[in-house]
């Protein structure tokens, strides 16, 4: 599924990147290396624009992470589901690592329900990336299968994903 470039959520994102990334333990390294940096932010800017699709189409549905807005607080998921028998789901969202490929990162917090892993279109390398091409979502997979190997040919298709939760789209 394609998700259309908003240059409001880039901004959005680097927002929450100036207030989160002395807390972005996943991100290690030197804080200001210029891969690492580069890394924090493009994870940032695919997560707005997933979430801001969530947030558009099923905002019944649609809940702010447990973390929201504070800052220094660590977070497995970054938004929730409230599908319709009150159970919530957690969501985290996945997008491509510096070197193109998908896969956790060996400190990211385990334990949300469903990882949507999604592409960024005009990405070349980590540092000659075209976010105004859009993004797409390639699939969602269980956490139990998010790891380091990812295996991407193993993901759950969006749309079948996204009927199975039987969500109220607007």
């Amino acid at each position: 599924m394609f998700i259309r470039y908003q240059e409001s959520l880039k901004k959005q994102a680097e927002f929450i990147e100036s207030k989160r990334k002395d807390y972005m333990y996943t991100k290690f390294t030197t804080q200001e290396e210029p891969k690492r940096a580069a890394g924090r932010i493009r994870g940032l800017i695919v997560e707005q624009h997933v979430t801001d699709f969530f947030k558009t189409n099923y905002p019944e549905n649609y809940k702010e992470a447990d973390n929201f807005e504070q800052w220094e607080k660590p977070c497995n998921h970054d938004f929730k589901l409230e599908l319709s028998d009150k159970k919530v789901i957690t969501i985290d969202v996945s997008g491509p690592q510096a070197n193109g490929k998908f896969g956790s990162y060996y400190l990211k917090p385990k334990g949300c329900d469903f990882h949507i892993i999604a592409r960024i279109i005009g990405m070349k390398s980590w540092d000659n990336i075209d976010y105004t091409r859009g993004f797409q979502i390639l699939g969602v997979c269980d956490d139990i299968d998010y790891n380091q190997n990812f295996n991407i040919n193993k993901l759950k298709e969006f749309g079948k994903w996204i009927e199975s939760l039987n969500l109220k789209k607007l």
